[in-house]
């Protein structure tokens, strides 16, 4: 892993936790109403029923690829497993193009933050407090927090680092978008879902285990049009487009981030 890597690990941890320290016994989504069920849904309602209140072992945030196997993965998408290889920095991630295709098809896929609770009690309230939702301000204001303390850690210690650091920062800041980060309910996976509205990632929690999955099976983005657009703004004009592709998809995403829990928590031990 890089030293750029490794920093944005930090920030985007620093985040959760900071995220996680704020207290709401109420467990409200900034998402709003639940999601309408579908037929997907429907389907994964008898897989997913089998993790309600189960205890587990914390040797399974160690477990990622393990459990999100290429041929778990493969056979949900219909993906030779011989085609897949995983990631496993940070949990376990893999991504995929179709080859030769008249069509072509992507898959990325990604299991992470990977947490066992002492309890499902616990798990409940780390669940709630971390899918709150936060508004573009308090992003960057968390953001600001989190960076300032990352530079006082003694391994950021030359001012290229400094910077790599603010830089990442910045950038977590600016992904949130006018939106910030929201949340919205998703009823019949695990024992409780939802969705990040900024980047189509299922956050879940089955007992005392929450993780997160993200995952898209479909045609690749298009390209976005940086015609005129200058070299300071392209990253921004990058990115802006990138949010659009996801709200686009997010309906697709939401449905095969479902499939992959339903595999996931029928290989739970």
């Amino acid at each position: 892993m890089t030293r750029s890597v490794g920093t944005a690990a930090l920030l985007c941890a620093a985040l959760f936790a900071l995220g996680c320290d704020k207290k709401d016994d109420s467990g409200s989504s900034a998402g709003g109403p639940s999601a309408p069920k579908d037929s997907a849904t429907e389907a994964l309602q008898a897989a997913n029923a089998e993790s309600g209140g189960r205890l587990f072992d914390k040797s399974l945030t160690k477990k990622a690829c393990e459990l999100l196997s290429p041929e778990r993965v493969g056979e949900t998408f219909g993906i030779p497993a011989a085609e897949l290889r995983p990631i496993s920095a940070m949990g376990c991630t893999y991504r995929w193009e179709s080859k030769g295709a008249d069509e072509p098809t992507r898959l990325d896929a990604r299991f992470s933050i990977i947490q066992v609770h002492a309890n499902a009690a616990s798990a409940k309230q780390w669940f709630a407090n971390a899918t709150k939702g936060m508004s573009q301000k308090e992003v960057k204001d968390a953001m600001a927090a989190v960076t300032r303390a990352t530079k006082e850690r003694e391994e950021v210690d030359t001012k290229a680092k400094e910077k790599t650091v603010d830089l990442m920062g910045g950038a977590i800041g600016d992904a949130a978008g006018a939106g910030g980060f929201q949340f919205e309910t998703v009823d019949g996976v695990g024992d409780e879902a939802r969705l990040a509205l900024s980047d189509g990632a299922l956050w879940v929690r089955a007992g005392n285990l929450t993780f997160v999955i993200s995952a898209y099976h479909g045609p690749p983005a298009p390209k976005p049009d940086l015609k005129g657009v200058g070299l300071q703004e392209m990253a921004k004009a990058a990115l802006a487009a990138d949010r659009e592709w996801v709200k686009k998809t997010l309906s697709k995403r939401r449905e095969d981030a479902s499939k992959l829990v339903a595999v996931l928590l029928k290989a739970l031990p």
